[in-house]
């Protein structure tokens, strides 16, 4: 499997963001990445970060103090799939501030924020709605809903 440059590896998730702006943005709810393409993490402070180096990629951030944290993926499902997560769960606290400013506050939030994120997310590509759903069916097991 080729492996993208950094380059290609920003156009390529920009393009794949781009597919929920339509609806984001009627909703009034779009936020613009907030990750850096940089292969140059301890340049980012503070801040997420994405790269490539030929081999791997890598997905991480630069803490308030200089403190890099970082995952090395081979294949490009998993550094893309955090970052849409990422700025999906961002997207949904805003729907979230929305939706309560003129609704009735559910007792647990988790339930306007969850399917706003899937929703996302399945218009980025099925198969990043389908981890969500998976990863929000454990979250509930061990938490379940509130109300």
């Amino acid at each position: 499997m080729k492996i993208l440059t950094t380059s290609e590896l920003k156009d390529h998730i920009e393009t794949l963001y781009e597919r929920m702006r339509p609806v984001a943005a009627a909703e009034g709810i779009f936020i613009d990445l907030i990750v850096k393409f940089n292969d140059e993490p301890e340049k980012m402070w503070p801040g997420s970060f994405c790269y490539s180096d030929g081999k791997h990629y890598y997905y991480g951030s630069v803490g308030d103090f200089g403190a890099i944290t970082s995952e090395k993926f081979d294949d490009l499902f998993d550094p893309a799939y955090r970052i849409f997560k990422n700025q999906t769960f961002k997207i949904g606290i805003k729907y979230l501030g929305k939706y309560l400013a003129t609704n009735e506050k559910p007792q647990d939030t988790r339930r306007i924020v969850f399917p706003k994120e899937v929703e996302l997310l399945r218009l980025i590509g099925e198969e990043y709605a389908q981890r969500r759903e998976k990863e929000i069916e454990e979250i509930l097991k061990k938490a379940p809903y509130r109300d």
